[in-house]
Order: structure tokens, then C-alpha cells, then sequence
């Protein structure tokens, strides 16, 4: 139980400043409150919604821009080089999202219109070619790297930490295979992995432009 502890309320502007904890019969702990936390200031209620300082001695981390930059043009330069060489043809699946975007209905499609927009962008852009299908699919696997190298960042690694997230991404056959198929499944790999950067900078970040990435990637 909670008890009041030496000083009344009337000490305190109408707040108890003290109380003594008990539990059963012995004193376990004794909590002293200062009457000005205990106020519910607004200003105190806004400073929540500011940025979140860093712990003391602590140094922002930064970017290893030549090392993201080095798999980005090795991701893009390994699907496109099995674009051109493969002896396979399109993916049924792919036949079904192309000709989605021949014939667009946004409201009447069993996925989300996205992908069937972005085929017919790659059509208008390239024609209608093999490559054309696979290079939305090879950048957003890139895209993916690069968010996975960010959030190594935002958890306080370095160099090595960064290009050793992007080498697991970039050899994992979970994220190989949907970055050379025009599907819905690299869409799904790289919002997802936007949200969780945006979870590691809401950590130190307590403002709203995350709130509304999050919100915008669920819709």
C-alpha cells in the first residue's frame, strides 16, 4: 500500500512531496517525488514530442556511403547481367501483373494496383522486353540493401557492421529470388524494411515524420 509519508499536501502546493512504500509489515522502499515533476505542465507535455537527446559522449554514426554505394552497382549489376544471359522466359505470374497493366482496373484487382502500374511504366519505358520486366524488381531489391545498411546504422555500427548487414541481405536466397521476379514479393520485402527503419528512428526520434511513414506504409 501507498501511504502518505512525512510531508502533507499542504507542504507542497497541494501535492504530497514524500511517500513510503510498504509491503506487508516492513518498509521496502521509499520514493521522494519533487512536487515540480508531479505538475502537468504544458510545456512539459510538449517537450515529449521534441527529439530525444543522445546519451552523453555518444557520436551519430554515419553512413558508409562507398560501402552501400559498392552493393547497390553489384545487386544491380547481378540481375541484370541474368536478365541478359538466362535462357528462361517470363514467369507466368509475370504474365498475369503485365497484362494487369494493360488493362487497368485500380478497384477491381485481386492485389494492390501498384505492381500493375509499375508494368505498365516498364513497357512504356523499355518495351516489350524481358529487361523491361525485371528492372523494378532489381532496383527495389537494391532499395532493400540499402535500408538494411541504415538500420545497422541507426543501432550504432560502423563500417563493417553496415557492410556485413548488406552482405547477409545480398547472399540470402530470401532476398535473391523475389529481386529478379516482377511480383508483389520484393514490394512486400522492401516496405517492410522501410517500416522497421522507421521503428529504429522513432527509438531516438520521438516525432510525428515517422508516425506518418509508418501510417503511409500500411495503407
Amino acid at each position: 500500500r501507498l501511504v502518505g509519508g512525512r510531508n502533507s499536501p499542504a507542504d507542497s502546493g497541494g501535492h504530497p512531496a514524500n511517500f513510503e512504500l510498504y509491503f506487508g509489515r516492513g518498509v521496502v522502499g521509499f520514493v521522494r517525488l519533487q512536487p515540480s515533476i508531479m505538475k502537468t505542465r504544458p510545456e512539459r507535455l510538449g517537450a515529449l514530442n521534441h527529439t530525444l537527446p543522445p546519451p552523453a559522449g555518444a557520436e551519430q554514426t554515419r553512413v558508409a556511403a562507398g560501402v552501400v554505394a559498392a552493393f547497390v552497382v553489384a545487386k544491380l549489376a547481378l540481375h541484370f547481367t541474368a536478365t541478359a544471359v538466362t535462357p528462361y522466359e517470363m514467369h507466368r505470374d509475370e504474365l498475369l501483373y503485365l497484362g494487369m497493366g494493360e488493362h487497368l482496373r485500380f478497384w477491381c484487382m485481386d492485389f494492390p494496383p501498384a505492381i500493375a502500374v509499375l508494368a505498365r511504366a516498364a513497357r512504356w519505358l523499355f518495351g516489350d522486353t524481358l529487361f523491361a520486366v525485371r528492372f523494378f524488381p532489381a532496383v527495389a531489391g537494391a532499395l532493400v540493401l540499402v535500408f538494411t545498411g541504415l538500420i545497422a546504422r541507426e543501432f550504432g555500427g560502423g563500417r563493417a557492421a553496415q557492410g556485413l548487414a548488406m552482405l547477409t541481405t545480398f547472399c540470402g536466397p530470401l532476398f535473391l529470388r523475389p529481386s529478379v521476379l516482377f511480383q508483389p514479393v520484393v514490394w512486400d520485402q522492401l516496405w517492410w524494411t522501410v517500416g522497421f527503419y522507421a521503428l529504429a528512428r522513432l527509438g531516438k526520434e520521438n516525432g510525428p515524420r515517422w508516425w506518418v511513414w509508418l501510417r503511409d506504409l500500411d495503407c
